[in-house]
C-alpha cells in the first residue's frame, strides 16, 4: 500500500519503534516521515508509504507550519530542556503572571527570530549528532554554528497556574519547542523546561485524522484524487465495481478540474487490493498521476456510491 499516512505517535515510542511497526504492518514497504517527535512527545506524524510518497515528505519537513500544545514548568531547568533530562530546581522563586508571560512572548518570541537548538538534539556536526558530543568543550561553538531563523506565527495561553503553563504554539519547520521553553525561563530568570508536548497539526493535516497503533486492526480510511483521462470513460463506475467486489464503503465523484476523487473505508487488506486495482485503471481510462491519504475515518459510510 502507498500514500501519505497520518499517524498518532504514542508517548515513549522512539523512531525505531515507529519504523518497525510500519514495516510489520505494511510488509516491508518503504517508509519515511516528515519529522520526528521526541520519545516523551505524542501526536501527529505524516508518514510516507512507497517511494512516490516518501519523496513528497521533503517539503513537509522543511517548509510547513506545525501546531503544538506544550506544558512548561517554571522554576526548574533540564540539561535537555525537557522532562527526559537531568532536572534541577532554580533558586530564584520569581512567579511571572499570565500577562507578563504573554507580553514577553509577544515582544521576544513572536515572528521570525534566531533560535539555538538544544544540546541534546538530532542535528549533526561532522557526521555526529549533537546528543553524542554534548560533553565536548567545543559544544558552545558548535551550537553557535547551528543557530537558525525560525518563526512563531501565533500562540494561545490555554491555562496557567504557577509553575505550570499550558500553551498552544503555531510554528515553522525547525522550531524547537524545548528551546522555546528554556529560553522563556531564561527571560524571567526563573528557569523552565518542557514537561509534555503534543503535535496537533502539520499544515492542513490534523491530529484528529491520525491513526493510533490500535486503529490499524479496524476500519481505516483511504482517500485521494486520480488524474488523467478519467472523466467520461466510466472510471467512477469501475471504482464502484471494485469497491463492491471487496465490500468497501465510501464514494467516487468527478471534480471540476477533470479528476476523480474517492473515499474508501475498510480493513487494510481490502484497501490494499482496492488501491492496486484502481491504479491499474479501467479499459478506457488513462491515469497520469494520483494522490492518496490514509487516515482515521471522521464518519462511517454504510455503502459505496457514485456522486454526480
Amino acid at each position: 500500500m502507498e500514500g501519505l499516512l497520518l499517524f498518532y505517535k504514542p508517548i515513549d515510542w522512539k523512531n525505531k519503534d515507529i519504523l518497525n511497526f510500519f514495516k510489520r504492518t505494511f510488509n516491508g514497504q518503504k517508509t519515511g516521515h516528515s519529522g520526528t517527535l521526541d520519545p516523551f512527545a505524542e501526536g501527529l506524524m505524516v508518514m510516507g508509504l512507497g517511494r512516490k510518497f516518501t519523496k513528497k515528505l521533503h517539503d513537509l519537513l522543511l517548509h510547513s507550519q506545525k501546531e503544538y500544545i506544550a506544558k512548561i514548568e517554571f522554576g526548574k531547568i533540564s540539561d535537555t530542556y525537557d522532562i527526559d533530562g537531568k532536572i534541577k530546581e532554580v533558586k530564584n522563586k520569581i512567579k511571572p503572571t499570565s500577562a507578563e508571560i504573554k507580553s514577553v512572548i509577544e515582544k521576544e518570541f513572536l515572528g521570525e527570530k534566531s533560535q539555538t537548538p538544544p544540546v541534546y538534539s538530532a542535528k549533526k556536526h561532522k557526521g555526529k549528532r549533537l546528543r553524542d558530543i554534548r560533553e565536548s568543550k567545543e559544544i558552545s561553538e558548535i551550537l553557535k554554528s547551528k543557530i537558525k531563523k525560525v518563526t512563531l506565527f501565533d500562540f494561545e495561553i490555554i491555562s496557567y497556574k504557577h509553575p505550570y503553563l499550558e500553551i498552544k504554539l503555531l510554528v515553522s519547520s525547525g522550531f524547537y519547542i524545548r528551546s522555546f521553553a528554556n529560553d522563556l525561563g531564561e527571560k524571567f530568570k526563573t528557569g523552565a523546561y518542557l514537561k509534555t508536548l503534543k503535535r496537533t497539526k502539520i499544515n492542513e493535516f490534523s491530529v484528529e485524522q491520525a491513526l493510533a497503533p490500535n486503529n490499524f486492526s479496524g476500519i481505516i480510511e483511504f482517500c485521494g484524487k486520480i488524474s488523467g483521462q478519467v472523466q467520461g470513460v466510466g472510471f467512477r463506475f469501475f471504482i464502484n465495481e471494485v469497491a463492491a467486489k471487496l465490500n468497501i464503503n465510501g464514494y467516487a465523484k468527478n471534480t471540476p478540474d477533470g479528476n476523480v476523487e474517492f473515499l474508501a473505508q475498510s480493513d487494510i487488506g481490502s484497501l490494499n487490493k482496492f488501491q492496486n486495482e484502481i491504479i491499474k485503471g479501467s479499459s478506457f481510462a488513462q491515469i497520469s498521476d494520483y494522490e492518496f491519504i490514509i487516515q482515521k475515518p471522521e464518519r462511517t459510510f454504510e455503502n459505496f456510491k457514485i456522486s454526480f
